[in-house]
Formats: structure tokens, C-alpha cells, sequence
């Protein structure tokens, strides 16, 4: 029978990924709790272990959760994670450091219990890296082995090689493709060089002036997924970042002109088999651009803007949506247990990580970088809301109307229905009763379905 422990946490992220990982490393059943009441409730339980967050607001809500253990177990161990209670590094508890200090709080429940580094799951890095399989047709030929996952098994993956270093079999590719297979697979250790030959081939054939508008969306796809596959490995802006996206940025404001209704354009984005977060982009992006022209203060000038930060708003959340891609909203991304507790800080943080990236851009559009951070109505960038206020910009606010229409789109769609401007509308108002979102809403009315 595994051991249990009791979690008193405000943060429910928090809460899931201590859970996650103390359950697969050393077989701890966690219960959280978020409030000293709920502690006090639950406290006399058959506990193994008690966990507590240092503060919840301005409270110590370590020492008082000690206290109260100290009333009805008062033999059981004791830790605090956070720096900030006047019980931190007190010799009658064992203190971790940060708050998403995964492998100090395995090892020291390892610790206290006594079981051993045999006794633990490894935390391995995967051998194979995952890239799009659409990056291929790009390459004249491989620069490495590429594999192919052969079951849907994230835990246990089985490749099998599809080529050699030196081949490229397109119509292998194809194959693939139209078998809805996303991804193949190279070893880790040769990530950037496929990166870094896929760049240079899509740059040059993003300057071939014979692309169709569909060619054109497809292979802009791929840049997007070079740019995300260089800042996942190093999240600086480095010479042929600046150059491949600049020309994804430029070719992204005119691709959408050349689709006079959304419907086009969600055909061309089905046509090329787009993946969640490029679709999610492009058609925020089109959504946008007709708010713009059509809202009071707006105008064509902020679409270069709209481009720039729709094209860098959600990169970091690329590998994590391509680890996996049974995903859709990035709620969905925090609430389950298949994300590992850095994965988690990631999806929670990636707006404010995206606005200080985004900064560091040669002459990038002013005001940008805020309106990254703060396309999810928090202007710290860090989280979510469900309380949409007027405390952010106004591009901001255009964006995340546009992602809340992109987002009742794909449910509808997902549905097996056909998206009704009507009822989307009527569903964003009731989202976003705020007069200075309601009237982004309006401007909407006349949008080209």
C-alpha cells in the first residue's frame, strides 16, 4: 500500500505536479488542500507526510500548518517549500528551496523514507527528438538516421528506422502525411543540424515568387517550427532567427490578403493538414487584421504589429504541443498529469517568456513585447484569468478576442458543426463583458465567414 502525504497548496498547478511526480517517483499518494481551514479538517487523516507552501498571500501558512500538525501527528515529517516562513530551514522541518524544485523534493522524500536511487524511475533524456515530418520535404537529403515511432505509447516509445544518413524517400513522406503522422524522429545529439539545413532550405524557398497562397501557408509552417526548434535549444535571438522570421513575419500579412473569406482560409490550413498552434496563429491573425480596419481607433498599420506578435506569442508552447499532440487548449496542457513539472512552468509562463524574447529583437514594433506578455489578459504574463479587465493593452484585448473566435471554431469544428458568426458572437459577449471588448466584438459583426 503506498505511503500518503497532505499538500496544503493555493496553487492547483502546483498541486498536480507534486502529485504527478511524488506518485511515479516514490509511489506517494498526495491530497491537496487550499486553505489552513481544509488542513485543519483533513489533518488528523493517516498522513505519512505533511507538505505546505511557505506563504498564501500574506499569511505563513507553514507555520501554521506545522502547528496544527503538531496537534494531531506530531511524529510525522514536515516540509516546506519556499524560503519565505519564519519555519524555512528550521531544524524541526526539512525546507526545498523553490517552489518547482522537482528533483530536491523527490530526493528528499527519497530521503525520509528511506528508499533507495534502484527504487526510483530515472528521468532520462529521449535518444529521439521529434521534428515535423513536413521539414523533410525541404531537405535534399538527410543529414542522420531518421526513425519513425512505431506504437502510441509515450512512456514506452518503439522506433523503426525509415532511412539512412544520406536519404530522402519523398514519397515516403507523403505516405506519412496522408496517414496523419506529424513527426519522425532523429537522434538528440543531431537536432541542430537538421534545424539549422531546414532553415536555410525554407528561407529559399520562401523567395520563390511561383508559390500558390497554399504552398506559400504550408512552408510558412515550417518556419515556424524552425524558429520554435532554434529558441527551444537556445532562447536567444541569433542572426538567422531574425532573418527566417522576419520573412515569415512579412509573407504571413500578405499570405492572409489573398483569402477573401475565413472559410478559404480554414480550407487551405485543412488542405496542407496545419497542426493546432500554427492554424491557431494564422487565423487570429486574419481575425486581427479585420478588427482593425474596422474598430474606431484602428488602422493598417497595426497589422505589422499583429503579425510580429502572433508569429512569437505561443513559441515556447511548440515543443510542448508537438510532445503532445493530443492537445488543443492550453488549459488542457495544465490540467492533466502527462506534462512533467518543467513542461507545466512553461505553459503557465511562456506569455511573459515570449514578451522578454521578443524585446531583445532589432527593431522590433513598439509596444510588442507587452502585447506578447499580455495575451492572456494577465499582465504579468505569468497564468491565466477568467476576469478580463481593462488593464491591458488594446491590441492585447484584440488578440484575445481573436483567439476566443479561433477557439469556438475548432470546438464547433471538432463537433462535427459548421462555426455560425451569430452564435460565436453571442458567446464571446458573455465572456467578455467589458464594454472595451464588447465593442472589439461589434467590429466583427461584418467579418467575411
Amino acid at each position: 500500500m503506498s505511503r500518503k502525504a497532505l499538500f496544503l497548496t493555493d496553487n492547483n498547478v502546483l498541486g498536480d505536479v507534486f502529485a504527478a511526480n511524488l506518485k511515479a517517483y516514490v509511489d506517494l499518494h498526495v491530497e491537496t488542500v487550499d486553505s489552513l481551514e481544509n488542513f485543519q479538517a483533513n489533518a488528523s487523516g493517516p498522513w505519512d507526510l505533511f507538505i505546505s507552501i511557505s506563504m498564501i498571500t500574506e499569511q505563513d501558512a507553514a507555520k501554521e500548518a506545522y502547528g496544527i500538525a503538531q496537534g494531531s501527528n506530531k511524529d510525522t515529517p514536515f516540509i516546506v517549500v519556499g524560503q519565505k516562513s519564519e519555519l524555512s530551514n528550521a531544524s524541526e522541518v526539512v525546507t526545498v528551496a523553490g517552489n518547482l524544485d522537482i528533483k530536491s523534493l523527490v530526493k528528499t522524500v527519497a530521503g525520509i523514507f528511506k528508499i533507495s536511487a534502484k527504487d526510483m524511475m530515472g528521468i532520462e533524456v529521449p535518444e529521439h527528438f521529434p521534428m515535423p515530418i513536413k521539414l523533410f520535404q525541404y531537405l535534399d537529403s538527410a543529414p542522420c538516421d531518421v526513425f519513425v515511432q512505431t506504437n502510441k505509447n509515450p512512456k514506452v516509445p518503439e522506433f523503426a528506422k525509415v532511412w539512412e544518413k544520406g536519404v530522402i524517400r519523398r514519397h515516403v513522406i507523403k505516405e506519412y502525411i496522408d496517414r496523419g503522422i506529424e513527426f519522425l524522429f532523429v537522434p538528440a545529439a543531431d537536432r541542430l543540424k537538421v534545424i539549422n539545413i531546414a532553415s536555410t532550405q525554407v528561407v529559399e524557398a520562401l523567395d520563390n515568387p511561383e508559390l500558390s497562397k497554399e504552398e506559400k501557408l504550408d512552408l510558412l509552417e515550417q518556419g515556424f517550427e524552425v524558429v520554435a526548434a532554434r529558441l527551444t535549444d537556445n532562447p536567444k535571438v541569433s542572426a538567422e532567427v531574425v532573418t527566417i522570421s522576419k520573412k515569415c513575419i512579412e509573407q504571413v500579412t500578405e499570405v492572409i490578403k489573398e483569402f477573401p473569406k475565413l472559410k478559404s482560409l480554414l480550407a487551405g490550413l485543412a488542405e496542407n493538414k496545419s497542426r493546432y498552434l500554427y492554424f491557431h496563429s494564422i487565423l487570429a491573425t486574419y481575425i486581427c487584421n479585420h478588427v482593425v480596419k474596422y474598430i474606431s481607433w484602428g488602422g493598417e498599420g497595426h497589422s505589422e504589429k499583429i503579425s510580429f506578435v502572433l508569429y512569437f506569442h505561443d513559441i515556447f508552447l511548440v515543443p510542448i504541443y508537438n510532445k503532445y499532440p493530443q492537445f488543443k487548449f492550453e488549459e488542457e496542457l495544465v490540467f492533466n498529469n502527462l506534462l512533467t513539472d518543467k513542461e507545466k512552468e512553461v505553459v503557465v509562463g511562456h506569455a511573459r517568456m515570449a514578451g522578454e524574447l521578443v524585446k531583445t529583437f532589432p527593431r522590433v514594433p513598439m509596444g510588442a513585447d507587452a502585447i506578447v506578455t499580455q495575451h492572456h489578459g494577465v499582465t504579468s504574463g505569468s497564468g491565466f484569468t477568467l476576469d478580463y479587465r481593462d488593464d491591458v493593452s488594446p491590441l492585447a484585448k484584440v488578440i484575445i478576442v481573436a483567439e476566443a473566435f479561433v477557439d469556438e471554431i475548432i470546438t464547433v469544428k471538432d463537433d462535427g458543426g459548421t462555426p455560425d458568426r451569430t452564435a460565436i458572437l453571442a458567446s464571446l459577449r458573455a465572456k467578455f463583458p467589458r464594454h472595451t471588448y464588447i465593442k472589439i466584438i461589434d467590429s466583427l459583426e461584418n467579418l467575411p465567414i
